[in-house]
């Protein structure tokens, strides 16, 4: 895997600097002109410590790396997001910050974005400052740059990341369309062979919430959970024998396999149709040779295909759960079970089942173990 400790694309090369205009400025403390410790702006990785600090202590006064005097008119800035929002439980007293623009002796404020000038020093300002210290028009293109600058260094995190395994997400996706396929033909040959099974257990189902159920005639005091035959003549009480899981097994509507290789397609589309892992070379020339588009793409692209992989494994694995153990043996109880008339015989081995309904009518299926999805190690 690729690991770096700055951007490989130094984020402080994608912003604007800008010199404000001196009408702009407004009248206020001393300027200082010294310089400070930023000879250069800082990086995305200076910049990630020191919010870091400021979140965990709610103290910007305490980070060496940030000065507290004004700048003067004729520097040049650079603006850095994400925006900070500082917890006030976190200061002192429950107090505000100093401005070092406009109040740099009295507290003002509690949000605030990192602002580099050119005389090497990096300050907190805020939103109002920034308008009235740097000018509207000014302040919005650089806050502009700097969105761009915080959207590129994540999505080359993201692609640098995610690259170097890419062609193991490949395989589980493989894997997922091939166990795709096996559950859609078990599906077709459980509707052909069963018809009236199916349509006995999904009317069950609906009617009772998913659980098998038998009737025996009530006795005379009962009344809980009874019906009434049709002319009102007899009651009956309704006894569960257990819940089915799965049930979307026996929805003829659902067929995982065209979302299967559409999510095949998608991500092979991410690489360029390559299945082989890519060298290092590999992800750091895509990376450094791609646009802000091409970059925001990818992401988005992959993160899409992975998001469907994930939640179609998911529906593949409830629904071969109708074909569970647990699942089949509740079948058998329910299909020898003296009060049903509707008899159904189960034979279970280690890795599949035979269920009759009658002596011409049975089905082979596969237990749900052996249609259940891949470990899926990159994916989840």
């Amino acid at each position: 895997m690729v690991t770096r400790s700055q951007p490989l694309c130094d984020t402080t090369t994608q912003f604007t600097t800008m010199q404000v205009p001196q009408n702009s400025v407004e009248a206020g403390p001393e300027l200082v002109q010294n310089s400070g410790k930023f000879v250069r702006p800082p990086t995305a990785t200076d910049i990630e410590r020191i919010l870091k600090s400021i979140r965990e202590t709610g103290r910007p006064e305490t980070v060496v790396d940030l000065s507290w005097n004004k700048p003067s008119r004729d520097l040049e800035f650079q603006l850095f997001l994400p925006k900070i929002e500082v917890d006030r439980k976190l200061r002192p007293d429950g107090d505000l910050i100093n401005c070092p623009f406009c109040s740099p002796e009295h507290p003002k404020c509690l949000s605030f974005y990192l602002l580099w000038s050119s005389d090497g020093h990096l300050r907190v300002i805020g939103h109002i400052c920034g308008r009235r210290f740097l000018g509207a028009g000014n302040f919005a293109a650089l806050h502009a740059d700097a969105k761009q600058a915080l959207d590129r260094y994540a999505n080359e995190n993201y692609a640098l990341t995610i690259l170097p395994g890419f062609n193991q997400i490949i395989r589980d996706a493989e894997e997922l369309l091939k166990a795709s396929c096996s559950l859609q033909e078990v599906k077709r040959r459980f509707a052909k062979r069963m018809p009236t099974l199916q349509k006995v257990i999904m009317s069950m189902a609906k009617t009772h919430d998913g659980l098998l159920v038998v009737e025996r005639r009530a006795s005379a005091d009962s009344n809980q959970g009874a019906r009434t035959s049709l002319g009102g003549k007899q009651k009956f009480d309704i006894v569960p024998l257990g819940r089915l899981t799965g049930l979307g097994f026996l929805k003829r509507t659902w067929s995982p396999e065209p979302k299967a290789r559409s999510i095949v397609t998608d991500l092979l589309g991410c690489v360029g149709g390559r299945r082989h892992q890519l060298s290092e070379d590999d992800i750091l020339d895509f990376v450094l040779g791609a646009t802000d588009a091409e970059l925001a793409n990818f992401r988005k692209q992959a993160q899409d295909a992975i998001g469907r992989a994930i939640e179609l494994a998911q529906q593949i694995d409830e629904t071969a759960s109708f074909l569970s153990e647990t699942n089949l043996k509740l079948l058998q109880g329910w299909g020898r079970h003296e009060l049903n008339s509707f008899k159904v015989s189960v034979q279970l081995t280690s890795n599949e089942a035979r269920i009759w309904v009658s002596q011409k009518c049975s089905c082979v299926v596969p237990l749900g173990s052996e249609l259940r999805t891949p470990a899926f190690v990159a994916l989840r």
